[in-house]
């Protein structure tokens, strides 16, 4: 009796401790998840103010790809940050510069990085809908820009976006919002960037437009 009991209790004791160190493996492995994700953008310029006839300019076609590591902090919340490779931009149909007025096709490539706090509802056969928001920070690090004059005879003068005597500043710091779908793997997403920095520069313009980024995004992310 005595060596049934002694042997039922150190059973007990093995599956407690096997237990929780499953528990400690599976919460470790799951601490931090990668994701690889790439997408298109449907991206735009718009001013805070109307101030001199001037409110958006034209959607351009653009595309997104990069990396992200998914912390958990507890909870079912969230840290997701990496970097992204985005395009982004606007064609203005009209746009007073101290060169004249112009029609303008501008493509802004960012490096970005996203700082976004995440919530996820957790769904049977591991499917997660996630909510994310949080600041993000960019850096203009190519793109090309055709001006073409509307005063007399139509020239195009193209350049770099972000040359010393092109029309952007490189900073762009602004906020993103995410809705996320994750399927087992992959991950679905549907986002919206809203810069909060002055984008164009002050002195290339005639008038002081306050000019912000403003994109929508489709991606499609894969855990590695």
């Amino acid at each position: 009796m005595k060596t049934s009991l002694r042997l039922l209790i150190i059973s007990i004791i093995i599956l407690i401790s096997s237990n929780a160190n499953a528990q400690f493996f599976v919460e470790k492995q799951k601490y931090i998840t990668f994701q690889i994700r790439g997408g298109m953008n449907l991206s735009n310029v718009s001013a805070w103010k109307n101030e001199y006839g001037f409110k958006s300019g034209k959607v351009r076609f653009g595309y997104n790809f990069g990396g992200i590591a998914d912390i958990t902090l507890g909870n079912d919340v969230y840290l997701q940050t990496g970097l992204s490779f985005t395009t982004k931009g606007a064609k203005v149909n009209r746009l007073s510069t101290t060169a004249g007025n112009m029609e303008a096709k501008m493509e802004a490539m960012y490096i970005q990085l996203p700082i976004y706090f995440t919530y996820k509802f957790n769904f049977p056969n591991n499917t997660h809908f996630g909510f994310a928001m949080g600041p993000y920070v960019a850096y203009g690090v190519a793109g090309k820009t055709t001006l073409t004059t509307l005063d007399g005879t139509p020239q195009s003068n193209k350049g770099n976006t972000f040359a010393g005597d092109g029309l952007w500043n490189r900073p762009d710091v602004g906020l993103g919002i995410e809705l996320q779908a994750e399927l087992s793997r992959f991950v679905f997403i549907i986002g919206s960037d809203t810069g909060f920095t002055r984008i164009w520069k002050r002195d290339m313009l005639n008038d002081n437009l306050k000019v912000r980024n403003n994109s929508v995004y489709l991606s499609l992310g894969v855990k590695i």
